[in-house]
């Protein structure tokens, strides 16, 4: 809820477009799913707030749960109408689930839409470059399009982690390039009677030993 620096306490719009103020500091939608509630908090300040609440479908008679709380009657109309909007669209107003280009896409729920809308988290690769982009649907008068609300280049970051792992697997490489000629040179040894030799028990030792305590 947004609040000005100054605020006398502003003069209720008119309720039109379908609003009815049935009883006095309550105002309902003409589609009965919204209702506005006025109230004054604390006690010893004059400024009314206004609370825009969404009702239950069969239970006309509660008020159905918390949408927004706004400092002018109109304000908290309009965020009716709007909610009430992007309800009809459905989909429209959530992002897909496969992006055109994109080489990974993690949808979530927009915290500023209440649940009500889908936002992604999307990997694309333009021109080159790697970039993180958060992507939503933003409305152009009547009609969603996807727009991106920030982006992070992580090309170099991507490079980094590849450039580690290379090294990582030329490491592991050179160690299994090794471990086969240990078990060249092993079977060879075998072969020629090794296992008849004095010190071949002694050996297995040794290795039990390397194993317990990786004394190599």
């Amino acid at each position: 809820m947004s609040r000005p620096h100054n605020h006398p306490a502003p003069s209720p719009a008119p309720a039109g477009g379908g609003w009815a103020e049935t009883q006095p500091g309550l105002w309902k939608h003409r589609d009965g799913r919204y209702v506005i509630l006025r109230f004054v908090v604390p006690a010893d300040r004059p400024e009314p707030v206004f609370v825009l609440r969404k009702l239950i479908p069969g239970m006309p008679h509660r008020l159905g749960y918390f949408l927004g709380e706004h400092y002018g009657l109109a304000d908290a109309q309009q965020h009716a109408e709007r909610d009430a909007w992007a309800e009809a669209h459905g989909r429209d107003s959530n992002v897909p689930e496969t992006l055109p280009g994109a080489l990974a896409v993690e949808r979530f729920f927009l915290p500023i839409s209440n649940g009500t809308e889908v936002a992604g988290l999307a990997v694309v690769r333009e021109e080159g470059r790697v970039y993180a982009r958060v992507v939503a649907m933003g409305r152009v008068t009547d009609a969603y399009e996807l727009s991106t609300f920030a982006q992070v280049d992580v090309t170099d970051v991507a490079e980094q982690e590849r450039a580690a792992l290379l090294a990582e697997i030329d490491r592991l490489k050179g160690r299994i390039d090794a471990m086969e000629d240990d078990c060249t040179l092993l079977s060879a040894l075998q072969a020629a009677g090794v296992d008849n030799w004095d010190g071949y028990g002694y050996a297995h030792e040794l290795m039990r030993e390397w194993d317990q305590g990786d004394g190599r």
